[in-house]
């Protein structure tokens, strides 16, 4: 009898004791908002730019312009699948679809003169969202509480900060100034 007692006792308290990832989950969940909200906001700024460096694989008429989206769809794409493995880890349900400014912008790329596609991809795409993207990673390194989180902004803080100065050189090479 008594080792049914003991066994009832250790198995009741396996079952209310929380395991290992139960408590990696709880703590998961407890996310701050400004981590979520950075994952969210780089989630998005991916999807536009890989939507954009699609686009201008197929549009572009310049071969730097075309080498440059090849690598943008590359490098955002691992980007993507690192973020979306992170996000997971952490609980966080990530955004599909870009912004309705992104979208507008990738609109307005899109729609203008054929012939200064490249000029407003790469500037829009390369130098302004890199801008944007470089300022969001380094924010997030210096104000996210999740380390997880922050060593994934440090990480990939380097790659986005090339593929500005990228942009960069692109625009300075080939005069590319249109919007």
């Amino acid at each position: 009898m008594r080792k049914i007692v003991l066994l009832l006792l250790f198995g009741l308290t396996g079952v209310f004791s929380p395991s290992f990832s139960q408590l990696a989950q709880a703590q998961a969940v407890d996310l701050a908002p400004a981590d979520a909200g950075f994952l969210n906001d780089a989630a998005q700024a991916g999807i536009a730019e890989i939507a954009a460096s699609r686009l201008a694989q197929r549009k572009a008429t310049r071969p730097e312009t075309r080498a440059f989206a090849e690598q943008m769809l590359a490098d955002h794409a691992g980007l993507a699948e690192a973020l979306k493995q992170l996000a997971a880890q952490k609980q966080v349900e990530l955004p599909t679809e870009a912004t309705a400014l992104q979208k507008a912008k990738l609109a307005v790329v899109e729609a203008g003169d054929a012939t200064k596609f490249d000029a407003r991809y790469v500037r829009a795409f390369g130098v302004d969202a890199h801008e944007d993207a470089v300022l969001l990673f380094q924010q997030a390194s210096r104000n996210v509480r999740d380390p997880d989180v922050r060593s994934f902004a440090l990480k990939n803080l380097p790659m986005l900060r090339q593929h500005l100065e990228m942009a960069r050189r692109l625009v300075a090479g080939t005069a590319v100034s249109a919007r």
